[in-house]
């Protein structure tokens, strides 16, 4: 005989929010939104500013106060988006370079001059993007691929004359095109 079992029912209960007596030296900290605000508004006017990207009154232009997720210190004013992009880097660094003892300004200045070198490289370009454009491509259905091929006004027949490796074919050899021409 199979056993039958009761489904069990979750009451939900409301929840109040605790409160924790914390003990510290509020010179040192700032906390809440009225603090934050009052210590990035004094920080705004020596605020650097990305080149091209100022501050802006809303969505990821406005300014946010910043600060180091290791130490804690605030670090200054940035674009919410500059802001969000910083933690992503220094998210990545703990994940790779963590254990190696690299610190993540060395590593940006190894990165910038990376860059700045590769600058000398002969211009050469990787297959690795047509094949990555390959994959991302063949996902799309047939006719979002022939609509992508109208948008660079090819001479095409009707999409009915096409099978979708047809239309992915001629849509990479456009691509490998511009590539070159870039």
């Amino acid at each position: 005989m199979r056993r039958r079992y009761r489904k069990k029912t979750v009451s939900k209960t409301t929840s109040r929010r605790k409160t924790y007596n914390f003990q510290y030296n509020k010179e040192l900290w700032v906390r809440g939104s009225r603090e934050i605000k009052k210590f990035r508004d004094e920080l705004l006017p020596d605020a650097l500013v990305l080149e091209g990207l100022p501050f802006g009154d809303s969505g990821m232009a406005q300014p946010c106060l910043d600060h180091d997720h290791k130490t804690g210190y605030c670090r200054g004013v940035a674009r919410s988006d500059a802001n969000l992009f910083l933690g992503r880097i220094e998210l990545f660094h703990r994940k790779l370079f963590g254990k190696t003892g690299v610190d993540l300004l060395s590593v940006l200045k190894y990165i910038i001059n990376y860059l700045e070198q590769s600058e000398n490289i002969p211009k050469k370009l990787h297959f690795g993007i047509v094949e990555a454009e390959v994959k991302r491509i063949s996902r799309y259905k047939l006719e979002t691929i022939y609509s992508k091929l109208v948008e660079k006004n090819l001479d095409l027949l009707d999409i009915n004359n096409y099978n979708k490796q047809t239309l992915i074919e001629m849509y990479i050899n456009q691509f490998i095109k511009e590539k070159e021409n870039d």
